[in-house]
């Protein structure tokens, strides 16, 4: 690259500029044992084995870092990082059990990562309000472990978390119908099972019949029905406890009853060579493809000789397996997680996140290996898959990496899917009618009546059982005292006989006398007996008769609850909620131009913003000072609940004059304030009104605080998108126009941003070659700090400039900064 004289214009900056690309500012560091599930149009990851994890019981910092949570929304394809609230998060952050159920993902157990410390604790995380709640808390009744399988099941209208397996510290209490095996590092692996119960949150410890699993960890599960499960691979114990042994075993697991699990297991321990099998393999992941016949995705993992680079699909109608390709980027790692969501009938994104690599030894000194794994990093540690239905088969159709997922090319093409599938859920979905909503609220009914009917079936049981014992026992009572009455007499005869021989007869005769009115005494009694066991025995018959009817009623609520069950789901594919827990109200402010209202409008939006009800002119107030920005804010939040309603500020509940100012092209979303509503569970009214405060701006009428009415019914939390987002209820319209010169700056940003998006792969290459002399030359321009000088990439490297651009507030800063760049770069050749 050669020197030389560079007049500036907006067109040549994007031509000579090509070779630079811009990421976004989060970024996603290492991680590994973690889970990543996908719920509405997002996926979540919390906690994990990340580097800066302090391996203690708890710390600040550990806190802080737990309190954390990371979000890939599919609209942007980039992470984020968000602050949680509500209770304390769980402490096992590492292999800990993961599911979900609607907008809450659950979370049990996991390792604390020191020492032999584990935990089983339930916790909830809502997707929505981004609130904690502890469901269960830290008890003796479960085994404390990580590394098992959990999926939520459903039974007669109740729900389950279903958990399995695992490793961890030694039980207090052993279950005699599982085992426990003790590893050398001190573990103990198990193949305990529980149930919690969702509606009562008690443990319950099942009946298992059939063929079940071994004590197995770093396996994989998936539910494939509401009350059935498919389990696959893992490691297990050897025979004399002192190795792993990776296994390829499949198991179905199905909820048979409230307190009954059945097992199968679909593979013996021999395969003929005629049929697709996977290997044997630990440390993978398996996600499913909802189908009229589901079908189950799994990659990669951990087998005997180290990673098994390979991936498959299993039809679970027939239990046969598939192979599909996929680039060892996607395959080659361990520890990862794997999720999916429905595009369409026909098209399935997989993403995959983190994990490590291959196994490599470590010298650690005095001629000791240790061995050791790498973090998978960007651009790899988020792929997305996305696998199409073709004559029959799940092809795949294209793989992206982290950089893929940030270029407009995607966007596009998940705003097509995204309208597509939203006419599709249209079509197959039935949203609930008033009938329908009365027929929900009936079967609700019903479920409480077979709960309070088995409540009183167990109550007239334990008085049956009491009864009894009360009929056998005052029988034996009477005879005992009875038969003591009469040895004491008898004794006392024998003394008379020995001692006065003149009063022998008449000893006899009072004896005979005080004997017949013993006898006649305890004839009275017997025939009182008799009479109170006939009492007895007639209220038993009674209690049996109630117990006969109660039966026959919980039977007759089971087949109408089905009944109801099948008439509310019959001609749906696909299952819904039919309330959601909140309405999100959103106020979006950009510059009052047409163009920009057209972007608002024509970009899809309407997952995010809803659909406009009004709209106001306004002004910021300006207080003369160059180096201060201009807010417009939103408050008057109720502290409490109103009418049983919470309202509370979603996101940041203030906008800067600054954002709205640089909201011109479809690169950028326009800035907005949501604001969540929901009722309280524990009753509210049919409707919510409340008037927030916008403050910080001009009106035409001088005034400097609008009013934000905030309307909401009960109708209003129908769903009615995939999204469940509500109308936005205010579009604010900024009359302020950009000076000249501030176009021209973001102009020339956007078109150079926008070239530099088609040729990142090319200048990525060019880095690898000499990164190291030009972070050096960048480093001496100024124009990268010092930490990104020692630990160069071409991400931070690039994240470096952009953010030197965008300080730049003149076309000449802004030409100083580009040719310093070019410079140093010019310097390595």
């Amino acid at each position: 690259m050669s020197k030389g004289p560079f007049l500036f214009s907006s067109s040549s900056f994007s031509v000579i500029m090509f070779n630079l690309y811009f990421t976004g500012i989060y970024q996603l560091g290492g991680i590994s044992h973690h889970s990543a599930p996908v719920v509405g149009e997002s996926v979540f990851l919390w906690g994990g084995e990340r580097p800066d994890l302090p391996l203690v019981h708890d710390s600040p910092q550990k806190k802080k870092l737990l309190f954390t949570i990371n979000r890939l929304e599919f609209r942007t394809g980039r992470w984020s990082s968000h602050v949680t609230r509500g209770t304390s998060p769980p402490l096992g952050p590492i292999g800990y059990f993961c599911t979900t159920r609607n907008n809450e993902i659950f979370f049990f157990g996991g390792d604390c990562g020191h020492d032999l410390c584990f935990h089983n604790d339930v916790n909830s995380f809502n997707s929505l309000t981004y609130e904690w709640s502890n469901i269960i808390p830290t008890s003796d009744a479960v085994m404390k472990r990580a590394g098992g399988g959990m999926v939520c099941m459903e039974f007669m209208g109740t729900e389950y978390l279903f958990m399995i397996g695992g490793v961890g510290s030694t039980p207090t209490t052993y279950q005699s119908q599982y085992h426990y095996i003790q590893l050398l590092n001190g573990h103990i692996r198990t193949n305990e099972q529980n149930l919690l119960n969702l509606s009562t949150r008690q443990w319950i410890i099942p009946t298992i019949s059939g063929q079940y699993c071994p004590p197995t960890s770093h396996f994989a599960i998936e539910k494939i029905t509401n009350n059935k499960a498919i389990m696959f691979g893992g490691a297990v114990p050897s025979d004399d406890g002192r190795n792993d042994i990776a296994v390829n075993t499949v198991y179905t697991c199905q909820l048979e009853s409230d307190t009954t699990i059945h097992w199968e297991s679909v593979k013996g321990p021999v395969v003929p060579a005629s049929v697709q099998w996977p290997v044997e393999r630990r440390f993978h992941a398996i996600t499913s493809i909802i189908s009229d016949s589901p079908t189950l995705v799994m990659i990669g993992g951990e087998g005997y000789d180290g990673l098994v680079n390979d991936s498959w699909l299993l039809n679970t109608s027939q239990y046969q397996w598939s192979k599909i390709v996929l680039p060892e980027s996607v395959t080659s790692r361990k520890n990862y997680s794997l999720s999916s969501i429905m595009m369409s009938p026909h098209c399935v994104w997989l993403v995959v996140v983190g994990g490590r690599g291959t196994t490599q030894w470590k010298d650690v000194g005095r001629e000791y290996e240790q061995p050791f794994s790498a973090y998978i990093t960007d651009p790899n540690i988020t792929m997305l898959i996305e696998l199409v239905l073709r004559e029959g088969e799940w092809r795949v159709s294209e793989v992206l990496d982290s950089t893929g997922l940030t270029t407009e090319a995607y966007q596009d093409k998940y705003q097509l899917l995204l309208k597509n599938r939203q006419w599709w859920q249209d079509q197959f979905i039935v949203y609930p009618t008033e009938r329908e909503v009365k027929l929900q609220n009936y079967v609700e009914s019903l479920q409480q009546e077979l709960r309070v009917s088995e409540g009183n079936k167990t109550s007239l049981q334990e008085a049956l059982l009491e009864a009894s014992q009360q009929v056998i026992e005052p029988i034996p009572l009477d005879k005992t005292r009875v038969e003591g009455v009469k040895e004491t007499k008898l004794s006392s005869t024998k003394e008379e006989v020995s001692t006065g021989p003149s009063d022998v007869y008449k000893d006899i005769d009072d004896l005979k006398g005080e004997e017949k009115e013993e006898g006649e005494t305890t004839k009275t009694k017997e025939t009182t007996s008799q009479e109170e066991n006939e009492k007895l025995k007639a209220k038993v018959f009674d209690d049996e008769l109630i117990i006969a009817k109660l039966t026959k009623e919980k039977l007759q609520l089971k087949e109408e609850l089905q009944s109801l069950k099948d008439i509310s789901t019959d001609t749906k594919s696909i299952q819904c909620d039919y309330w959601t827990k909140a309405v999100m109200m959103s106020l979006t402010a950009i510059q009052d131009m047409d163009h920009l209202k057209e972007l608002v409008e024509k970009r899809g939006m309407l997952p995010i913003l809803g659909t406009q009800i009004s709209s106001f002119h306004f002004q910021f107030f300006d207080d003369k000072s160059d180096d201060k920005d201009c807010f417009l804010k939103v408050h008057n939040f109720p502290s409490n609940t109103i009418d049983g309603w919470r309202i509370k500020p979603y996101n940041t509940s203030a906008i800067s004059r600054s954002l709205v100012v640089r909201y011109s092209s479809k690169s950028a979303e326009p800035p907005y304030i949501q604001v969540s509503v929901e009722p309280d569970e524990t009753g509210a009214t049919n409707k919510i009104s409340h008037a927030l405060s916008i403050d910080g701006i001009q009106t035409s009428s001088d005034a400097s605080t609008v009013p934000w009415n905030i309307e909401v019914s009960k109708n209003d939390l129908l769903s009615t998108t995939p999204s469940s987002i509500g109308p936005s209820d205010v579009a604010a319209l900024s009359t302020e126009r950009v000076r000249a010169e501030d176009t021209g700056i973001k102009s020339i940003t956007d078109s150079l941003i926008a070239v530099l998006r088609n040729r990142q792969v090319v200048l990525s290459k060019v880095f690898e070659d000499s990164l190291p002399d030009i972070a050096l030359g960048l480093s001496a321009a100024n124009i990268i700090t010092h930490s990104v000088r020692k630990n160069p990439s071409y991400d931070s490297i690039i994240r470096n400039f952009i953010t030197g651009l965008e300080m730049k507030s003149s076309i000449a800063e802004l030409e100083v900064h580009c040719m310093d760049f070019l410079e140093a770069l010019s310097n390595i050749g």
